[in-house]
């Protein structure tokens, strides 16, 4: 995981990196989708929870597909992008039709 200080950014084994429009994007999308997890592991029935879960993952993951398209370099991984971002409209309409034919 990466922590914010000063300007600059530190990885998981400690090194300092600088801070780039690419990994200042990339850190934001997964801080929001692990927010949006953590919030949605609170609810009582695991199902909702879990389709709650995956909207939060589809969504970061959409997020992050973006920046890769943005300020990545590498032809495959832009492939990939794409085709999360191609997926994700369907993914995410289907488990939110589920979540609103749920009970409250």
């Amino acid at each position: 995981m990466m922590e914010m200080m000063q300007g600059k950014m530190m990885g998981a084994n400690g090194a300092v990196m600088s801070e780039t429009d690419a990994s200042m994007t990339s850190a934001a999308a997964v801080t929001t989708m692990a927010a949006s997890m953590m919030e949605v592991t609170q609810n009582a029935e695991p199902g909702v929870g879990f389709v709650q879960a995956l909207i939060a993952q589809r969504n970061g993951s959409v997020a992050l597909a973006e920046a890769v398209l943005q300020y990545g370099a590498d032809d495959q991984v832009k492939s990939w992008a794409n085709e999360v971002l191609a997926a994700a409209p369907a993914d995410i309409a289907r488990w939110q039709d589920w979540l609103d034919s749920q009970p409250n």
